[in-house]
């Protein structure tokens, strides 16, 4: 798999532990290892790749959210406050998980968080 596919495979890993972790499945991660399986077999991942990917995916998830939870609830943030938490949040995953694209960890942590921090 070439990079551009690894970095979409990992995004798509993060959205895939975010959905998961605020589903009604919560706790069942076997069939969200196994949907993200079956997305990306064709590139020929297979099922031990796809939930390395995914724990990965939830611990980009998991600091993302204690890091969104220490902000107050009394205002916006601006969109140079949030690119702010992002950088924030992809370096210290950076730090914990070196093999995770820093790039990709503030993509994923964009699409996924924009909106929660607008509440």
């Amino acid at each position: 798999m070439n990079e551009s596919g690894k970095n979409k495979f990992l995004v798509d890993a993060i959205q895939t532990a975010y959905l998961w972790r605020h589903s009604d499945f919560y706790g069942q991660h076997d069939a969200a290892i196994r949907a993200l399986s079956k997305r990306h077999s064709a590139k020929g991942l297979n099922i031990s790749e796809c939930e390395q990917a995914f724990n990965l995916g939830l611990s980009v998830v998991i600091e993302a959210e204690d890091i969104i939870n220490k902000m107050p609830n009394t205002k916006y943030p601006s969109e140079t406050e949030a690119r702010s938490v992002a950088a924030e949040i992809a370096s210290n995953v950076q730090q914990s998980i070196p093999e995770c694209p820093t790039e990709m960890v503030e993509y994923a942590i964009g699409m996924l968080f924009w909106m929660p921090l607008m509440r």
